[in-house]
């Protein structure tokens, strides 16, 4: 066997060994698609209740050459991206059709080279999958679509970017974003679902990877594209992930860099805020127990004096209660009339 011969077969087997493409070594020379299969819209057609006209929309499956150009070897499309950073976590929210749907959304940052090269990877699938449009539009009732006009004519990328309202031209500043769906299906020993692990490939449960700052590797499974209503898109899930970093929302702080500084230049900063902070405490957790011991204190109400016969109520004097009043009247002497009748305060 020649040299050529030897390195051609030790890179089918590397290949083989990963079957799948990477964001790095990704070419649309590869990729294909088998022939569009139209589906009716649930609830319409004979069977629908009342019956009515059936509705279409079409699913053209993506596949893969992982193997060489006269050696191919076709498979699902699975693409490996960068480290990635999510700012949420997991995310589930029910969808129109009534169910939980869950993803990851991650925003791209602009200054990171390989998540640069990811973004370019993805216009050159969207080009690819416009390419394949381009063949069979007709048979998917997209006959406007123009692959040089993709996204205005038919063809939604998955990388969102913000636009202008007014010109619709990107917005410089606003960093594209993306959705990966994940997906949990089956039941018992048939269940599945994106699969999370860390570096040292144990499962991390979803319950832990929501409301969280996450890094992560993605492994995605570029479906199929779906045309429907005039218009097409390129459906993806999340078939796993490496975790490589994760934490709490809201407990690292982006100043790391600040910190290591001023640690290095006045490093005797770092106690005198933790004594402070230990005093101040202390301060808190007393005023909490003064606080808590004065509202546990009973309270005695004061007697709330009773007006005069006349309404007026004397300052200073001790006021007359109800239950004293017949004592009162009763010392009282009676004032005889001319028609010698008394009145009397019973």
């Amino acid at each position: 066997m020649s040299l050529t011969q030897e390195t051609q077969s030790s890179d089918m087997l590397n290949k083989l060994e990963q079957p799948y493409a990477t964001y790095k070594d990704f070419t649309s020379a590869r990729l294909s698609s088998t022939p569009p299969e139209q589906k009716i819209i649930p609830g319409t057609g004979p069977q629908a209740t009342p019956p009515t006209p059936a509705q279409h929309y079409y699913i053209v499956p993506a596949l893969y050459n992982v193997g060489t150009s006269t050696t191919k070897v076709l498979n699902d499309f699975m693409l490996e991206g960068p480290e990635m950073e999510t700012a949420f976590g997991i995310q589930t929210k029910q969808s129109p059709s009534g169910r939980m749907e869950s993803s990851i959304m991650c925003k791209f940052d602009m200054s990171n080279p390989d998540q640069l090269s990811f973004i370019n990877t993805f216009d050159d699938i969207h080009k690819g999958f416009a390419g394949i449009l381009t063949l069979i539009k007709g048979a998917v009732k997209l006959y406007n679509f123009n692959a040089q006009m993709a996204e205005a004519t038919g063809l939604k990328n998955p990388i969102y970017k913000s636009r202008d309202e007014l010109t619709g031209e990107v917005i410089q500043g606003r960093p594209p974003s993306i959705f990966l769906k994940l997906f949990n299906r089956g039941k018992g020993a048939m269940a599945e679902q994106t699969l999370f692990t860390g570096i040292d490939g144990k499962n991390i449960s979803w319950n832990l990877l929501q409301n969280v700052e996450m890094k992560f590797i993605p492994l995605l499974y570029i479906k199929r594209m779906y045309v429907g209503g005039g218009k097409g898109s390129i459906q993806i899930e999340l078939v796993s992930a490496i975790v490589t970093s994760i934490h709490a929302r809201n407990t690292t702080t982006r100043q790391l860099s600040t910190i290591h500084r001023i640690q290095s230049q006045r490093p005797e900063l770092a106690d005198n805020i933790s004594a402070q902070i230990a005093k101040l405490t202390l301060d808190r957790q007393d005023q909490l127990v003064n606080q808590s011991e004065n509202q546990q204190q009973p309270h005695t109400p004061q007697s709330q004096s009773q007006s005069t016969f006349s309404g007026i109520e004397p300052t200073g004097q001790k006021s007359i209660t109800i239950s004293s009043i017949p004592d009162f009247t009763l010392s009282a002497p009676t004032r005889n009339t001319e028609n010698h009748s008394s009145i009397q305060l019973n």
